[in-house]
């Protein structure tokens, strides 16, 4: 979707919340849920908060990408948990729309989402269908990120590129994962190479839940020596961890054992 989050219209949110509480919840807290689910999802963050920033820095915001400029009413939190929550249930209504339009196989994370078909030209004339369903909630397609093509190219989604019975992940995060590599090379001592190892562990197992040994052993192996006499490698490339006796804490006790406190 196009600035999804800052195109949630509150009220509308507020009162489909509402009708499926008060439809399928039966607790006795129903009325107090009702009630804190509407202020929750009503509350305007924008009013009455603490800019840590220069203002003039919002200038180069698009409108549509802040609370301050996409108008009032409109647009979540993005950080808070309940919008990512609640922006699932509001794109529900589109899951159940394709299957309406006969499309069985199609997926969806918050406004990320994917559907195949083997008649391309059915798949070609559900987009103005889906463009005018998303209308009736104020949402829109990003025109730049929609795209149709044979499923063997695999297709991009959540940040990795699926194909039939496998999943890479996409370059980007291949590229950032040889930079944390890269600035590791550079750290000049342990607290830095702790720092950057953390960094480097978060790709790792990104990489791992895709077909993608191969490149973590690639990209690791990539350490230059005189760092890794500080590392060592778990597992089938499955993390670094700063050896033991280099730990600050490990050090600390050593000094201590030595009488140098």
């Amino acid at each position: 979707m196009k600035g999804f989050f800052m195109s949630i219209y509150r009220v509308m949110l507020a009162d489909m919340v509402d009708a499926f509480i008060a439809e399928y919840y039966q607790a006795p807290d129903k009325e107090d849920l009702r009630y804190v689910c509407r202020v929750v999802i009503l509350h305007e963050p924008e009013f009455n908060c603490e800019r840590h920033s220069p203002a003039n820095f919002w200038d180069r915001l698009p409108p549509n990408k802040s609370l301050f400029t996409n108008g009032r009413g409109y647009g979540v939190a993005i950080g808070n948990l309940f919008a990512q929550l609640f922006a699932n249930f509001l794109l529900n209504v589109l899951d159940w729309f394709l299957e309406e339009l006969g499309i069985k196989y199609h997926g969806r994370y918050v406004d990320d989402f994917y559907m195949i078909h083997t008649d391309r030209n059915l798949l070609l004339a559900a987009i103005p269908k889906i463009r005018a369903k998303l209308a009736e909630y104020h949402l829109r397609i990003n025109e730049k990120k929609f795209y149709l093509q044979h499923y063997r190219k695999g297709v991009e989604f959540t940040g990795a590129v699926v194909k039939p019975h496998r999943a890479y992940a996409c370059n980007r995060s291949i590229n950032n994962f040889a930079g944390a590599v890269a600035k590791l090379n550079r750290a000049k001592n342990i607290e830095e190479i702790e720092k950057a190892v953390s960094s480097v562990n978060s790709y790792i197992g990104l990489l791992r839940h895709y077909h993608e040994y191969k490149t973590r052993r690639r990209i690791v192996n990539r350490i230059k020596p005189g760092i890794m006499e500080y590392l060592d490698i778990k597992g089938d490339y499955r993390s670094i961890v700063v050896k033991k006796q280099y730990r600050p804490r490990a050090q600390t006790l050593e000094r201590i054992r030595n009488g140098d406190y």
